[in-house]
């Protein structure tokens, strides 16, 4: 079966309109998202929901009220490695669909089957979901680089990735922390447990921070589909043993999820995990800090002074302030490497969370040396309360005792 001819890693796609379409295949619940044929080359891909994985799709024909499209196979040395070790230019393909567009193009209907000469077919109906803009700056037939990396996933900026994230999710018991009650929900394809708060200490609105919490986890679980894609060509496949050798969740699925601290206006959370989609495995540990109210990144300057909220990095007087009182709780212990905590590090990875009983955490994040990653002071606010802006009480009312 011949793919329509694709100069491999030439032709570029100009900034077009990708459309999402939800239904089913077979019976089996699918998001398809293709893009618009009239603006550029038709590329697309489509993930069935209980697994998540994205599976590229090239076309083999178009017309104005019908699409032929043939689906990649997972690659193997030997489908996708060629006897130099190169890889091969075109994907392998297997599965293909045939789908007619109704008249206003909201449906596309019709059938899917194994190859070619498969005479089992089964049937397709999808509707019209959603669609966003897109700018691919790499080869036109890997529709990967679709993705919206490091983007909010909502309906209008995403529709394809959001519209995956609609599952059905375990619950856990409820738990009581800090005088708010919370519970795990657990997604059945990536398995880790995120927080899903239920309600907060002074019975504030949770809805603005479960949004942000549900883009943390549906990040997660972005990043551990994007590692199951990468068993196809056009999802930049690797021979092992640099890739992935078979479907791989990246290692999210052992992930750990914590709170650390949690109150009517703060939340600080950490996860904690073994990466291991490409290349060596890794441990990390990733902090992050919330606005409950407003349901967004907490800002730290509006609780440091010496914060600029435009780098978002700690300034001078800050840095020099952790880096003596660090040197100084070290300064007889000669085990201690102090030389992970200098002015350079902590101009660029310098991060704040916090803990129990109004504790701040300060703590090394995004350096080249990962063992210097992690918590290096810390104590009360109400300590150094000469570093704190007047806001910062609306955040710690402790702070106004």
């Amino acid at each position: 079966m011949a793919l329509v001819s694709v100069p491999a890693f030439a032709q570029l796609l100009t900034p077009a309109e990708a459309i999402t379409y939800t239904g089913t295949l077979g019976g089996q619940t699918i998001v398809l998202e293709l893009s618009d044929p009239s603006v550029g080359p038709l590329v697309g891909r489509y993930s069935y929901l209980n697994k998540g994985a994205d599976i590229p799709l090239h076309p083999l024909s178009e017309s104005p009220s019908e699409t032929v499209l043939a689906e990649e196979v997972p690659c193997t040395p030997a489908l996708c490695q060629r006897p130099d070790g190169n890889l091969v230019v075109d994907p392998p393909v297997g599965g293909q669909f045939r789908l007619h567009y109704s008249e206003d193009h909201a449906k596309l209907s019709g059938t899917w089957r194994a190859s070619a000469s498969a005479p089992v077919e089964l049937p397709v109906e999808l509707t019209r979901f959603g669609e966003r803009a897109f700018d691919q700056d790499g080869p036109f037939y890997l529709s990967f680089l679709w993705m919206n990396y490091g983007k909010q996933i909502t309906p209008e900026t995403s529709p394809y990735d959001y519209a995956k994230m609609q599952v059905a999710l375990t619950e856990g018991p409820l738990k009581t922390l800090y005088g708010a009650t919370y519970r795990e929900v657990i997604d059945p394809r990536t398995k880790f447990a995120f927080p899903r708060i239920v309600s907060l200490p002074g019975g504030g609105d949770v809805a603005p921070i479960n949004a942000v919490l549900d883009q943390n986890r549906w990040a997660t679980n972005f990043a551990g589909f994007d590692c199951l894609s990468k068993d196809y060509l056009s999802a930049v496949w690797l021979p092992p043993p640099f890739g992935t050798a078979g479907n791989s969740l990246g290692g999210i699925d052992h992930d750990k999820i914590s709170i650390d601290y949690l109150s009517d206006t703060v939340i600080s959370i950490h996860q904690a995990g073994i990466g291991s989609c490409v290349g060596d495995p890794y441990n990390f540990v990733d902090y992050q800090t919330y606005d409950v109210r407003a349901g967004r990144v907490l800002d730290p300057s509006q609780i440091f002074k010496h914060w600029d909220a435009t780098s978002n990095r700690a300034t001078a007087p800050l840095i020099d302030w952790v880096i003596a009182v660090y040197h100084a709780a070290h300064a007889d212990d000669p085990k201690a490497d102090v030389s992970c905590v200098n002015h350079d590090r902590l101009a660029d990875g310098l991060k704040v969370s916090f803990a129990e009983h109004d504790i701040v955490v300060f703590q090394v994040v995004s350096i080249g040396a990962v063992s210097c990653m992690g918590p290096i002071i810390a104590g009360p606010l109400a300590d150094i309360k000469d570093l704190l802006t007047a806001k910062a009480v609306d955040y710690f009312p402790s702070l106004g005792s």
